[in-house]
């Protein structure tokens, strides 16, 4: 149903550079450095991920069929996202067997919100984040919303630790 935008604005592959594990993760240390919560933001933030990995490996849905990556986002993909070209399937012995829920927006959302920390500006982004991870066909809808409520709940917690 996106997928046309996904093919006639390839702007939207930049998602999967911005909510890639060494973007986001270099944001969150910036962050974090002016926080005396670092640990708590740090601790809360490789928990999520944790939860995504194991998610990925054991609830098993359809993959969706992705559309072709243009050629001058596939280098920077190779720089910034290192879990590009890691095996996905549904074989017992793949790492990441499912697409649920989706890490890039679990990465986006939480980084935008421990950087913000107000929902108001959080959720356009994340809105925009979860049309084009499912416009260029990494993911579901249900993929999309699996992130955001992961990174939604890990925020909480953070905000709980902060007081």
């Amino acid at each position: 149903m996106l997928a046309p935008l996904g093919r006639g604005i390839h702007p939207l592959e930049l998602v999967w550079d911005l909510g890639g594990l060494p973007l986001t993760a270099a944001v969150l240390f910036v962050v974090g450095l002016g926080r005396t919560s670092r640990l708590v933001l740090w601790g809360v933030f490789l928990a999520g991920g944790v939860i995504e990995l194991i998610s990925k490996h054991f609830l098993v849905l359809p993959l969706p069929v992705g559309l072709p990556t243009p050629g001058g986002y596939l280098r920077v993909e190779h720089v910034l996202n290192p879990m590009f070209g890691i095996h996905t399937g549904s074989a017992p012995g793949d790492l990441l067997r499912g697409s649920f829920p989706s890490g890039h927006l679990f990465r986006l959302t939480f980084t935008a919100g421990a950087l913000v920390r107000r929902w108001v500006w959080v959720l356009p982004l994340t809105a925009l984040a979860a049309v084009a991870v499912v416009a260029t066909g990494g993911h579901w809808v249900w993929d999309a919303l699996g992130g955001f409520v992961l990174a939604g709940g890990c925020l909480e917690v953070v905000q709980g630790c902060e007081g």
